[in-house]
């Protein structure tokens, strides 16, 4: 994949930093300025030209590495995420996964009510950061999950207030 497309490559590597299942594609979207030299100018002209995304996408599905779920979210399969993590150095995971917060944290709406929806899509995303957290040692996804993880109740709704 990396000689035939390397910012298809990049999604890959980046999924492998987020929750499996479901993965937004508006972190590539808003995040683009965050994920790398690559991957950020494949994506820069997503605004002008709607199916630059949905072609890179269609590079990864080709080889049934990731599925379309719907128009606007893809999945990784488990094996191909942990094999993904697995390849790459120490330094390339920190890479990866400082990206991922960055990229997820551009794109995490406001905390107000309108937003909840949006945001609640989300969550699943920062808390895999924060499980990640755990074992990698991060100090700049800490930092990021913490404060989003706290809107967790809040963007759910569950307890009825913002």
């Amino acid at each position: 994949m990396q000689a035939s497309s390397p910012a298809a490559a990049d999604v890959l590597r980046l999924s492998a930093f987020l929750a499996p299942d479901n993965i937004p594609d508006e972190i590539l979207r808003l995040g683009n300025d965050h994920l790398g030299e690559t991957l950020s100018a494949a994506l820069a002209e997503v605004a002008e030209d709607e199916l630059v995304l949905p072609e890179l996408l269609a590079e990864l599905t080709r080889y049934s590495l990731i599925r379309l779920e719907t128009e606007n979210r893809y999945s990784i399969h488990r094996l191909v995420w942990e094999v993904l993590r697995d390849a790459l150095t120490p330094e390339e995971q920190q890479q990866w996964l400082d990206r991922a917060v960055n990229a997820l944290n551009a794109t995490f709406p406001n905390l107000e009510f309108q937003n909840w929806g949006r945001c609640a899509l989300l969550v699943e995303q920062v808390q895999t950061i924060a499980a990640q957290e755990a074992t990698e040692n991060a100090p700049i996804s800490v930092r990021f999950a913490s404060g989003k993880l706290g809107a967790d109740h809040r963007c759910s709704g569950s307890n009825g207030k913002p």
